[in-house]
């Protein structure tokens, strides 16, 4: 469990706290109301997206992937649950695989129709090589911002990927994945070849990946799935 996700939390609008549930596996499945329950507080991370990967860079050229975006985040106090309430939890987006592919979607996290956050765009591919003598950057993928609550918040936006020169040093660097309000760390960003780092639970994105100088093409890094949150209440 994450030690930011403190089940004492929220304020109860009303009654003490009679049970506290933590949903992480990705996909649906059925949340039931205790009977003592009258009221729930809710909160969501959508998923994260992947990094881009990279092609087979040429000699003195880079390929470089951004990063993909965060899950959003949002919150509900839910008045009246039915009895029983859909759960989603966001699925990761798989980081783009080695060669110009782009990484993959997150998808969205909720509670019924009541509560939703959703998932990050996917980074750009490092399909081009770029020469020294230039600036290069692929884009990163826009974090959730489809929402419903009480209180919202976008995902962040995943990092740029970086290359070219300054007073005749390479400076190299791929998109870092987007971090996830109130959820897990975007995947750090690489200075050298390789495959894209993945994004910390819950709701980060991946990172890019680097090949420079006639390095392999490298995939880029998973985003982390994301989560549902419950406080019950009386």
């Amino acid at each position: 469990m994450n030690p930011n996700f403190d089940a004492n939390f929220p304020s109860p609008r009303s009654g003490r706290l009679v049970k506290f549930t933590a949903f992480t596996t990705p996909g649906a499945q059925i949340w039931t109301r205790d009977p003592r329950t009258r009221t729930v507080y809710v909160e969501c991370i959508g998923g994260g997206a992947g990094g881009g990967g990279c092609i087979q860079s040429a000699a003195s050229q880079a390929a470089i992937g951004g990063g993909g975006g965060s899950g959003a985040f949002a919150a509900k106090f839910v008045a009246s649950p039915g009895a029983t309430e859909t759960v989603t939890v966001g699925t990761r987006g798989t980081g783009g695989a080695a060669g110009a592919n782009a990484g993959a979607n997150g998808t969205a996290s909720s509670f019924g129709a009541h509560c939703s956050a959703a998932g990050g765009t996917g980074g750009n591919a490092g399909s081009t090589s770029a020469v020294d003598a230039g600036n290069f950057s692929a884009a990163g993928g826009n974090g959730g911002t489809a929402v419903t609550g009480d209180f919202t918040m976008p995902g962040e936006r995943g990092g740029p990927a970086i290359y070219g020169t300054a007073t005749g040093a390479i400076i190299l660097q791929s998109g870092k994945g987007g971090s996830a309000p109130r959820g897990g760390i975007g995947g750090p960003s690489r200075a050298s070849n390789g495959a894209g780092n993945a994004g910390g639970n819950y709701g980060g994105g991946g990172s890019g990946a680097v090949s420079y100088a006639t390095a392999a093409a490298a995939a880029g890094g998973d985003g982390a799935h994301g989560i549902v949150l419950v406080w019950e209440y009386e």
